[in-house]
């Protein structure tokens, strides 16, 4: 078989950078997709909630006095199941859109990660090493870079990007997980005050 020349492999490394951002972009979309399911949820519970302290009347409520406290009982456990839930959610929708710690990225001409604090800040040895790295090889084409280099910063990007996914995916999946507990806990919730609300109203 044929071997791609630079040109083909150039392109077709470029496609591969491109397309990795595409999918990294959807699953952002994705991240903020849960974060306005459980605001909207959360929303719902709080008018349960509302709905629940309105039976909040012990005078009335001393001949079903059992029922009562098991309704609490219940209302306690399920809002124990709903906070986690939503708690869980979040974290993972917010480590989709940060799946690694900025220190981890791989300086090169097509990802320039330079860190800059200002003149009166000092950089910690990493930073000053990242910073020499990145300045370095944007200096290495300026001055007649190979095609073996422009490879290798395509490689390293795609390798990073790839990882950056790996993470996002993940997160990704535990955040929908957890939007489905969301919803169970949410319903759970619900359906523990209407029938509460109907021994009450039906003796």
């Amino acid at each position: 078989m044929n071997k791609l020349s630079y040109e083909q492999t150039i392109e077709h490394l470029k496609y591969g950078y491109s397309h990795t951002q595409s999918i990294a972009r959807f699953i952002d979309q994705k991240a903020a997709a849960v974060i306005a399911a459980i605001t909207t949820l959360s929303s719902l519970d709080f008018a349960v909630y509302k709905w629940a302290l309105s039976f909040v009347k012990p005078d009335e409520n001393q001949p079903y006095l059992f029922c009562y406290k098991v309704f609490w009982v219940l209302l306690i456990l399920a809002t124990a199941y709903l906070a986690l839930s939503v708690f869980s959610a979040i974290q993972n929708a917010f480590a989709i859109l940060n799946p690694k710690a900025p220190e981890c990225a791989k300086p090169s001409a097509i990802f320039p990660y330079i860190p800059y604090k200002g003149e009166k800040v000092k950089l910690s040895t990493n930073e000053k090493k990242d910073a020499k790295n990145n300045k370095e090889r944007v200096n290495l084409y300026l001055k007649g870079g190979r095609a073996d280099h422009a490879v290798k910063d395509f490689t390293t990007q795609l390798k990073r990007m790839g990882e950056i996914n790996y993470g996002k995916i993940t997160h990704c999946q535990k955040a929908i997980r957890w939007v489905f507990h969301t919803i169970a806990a949410s319903l759970l919730l619900a359906g523990i005050v209407t029938i509460f609300s109907f021994v009450l109203e039906n003796g």
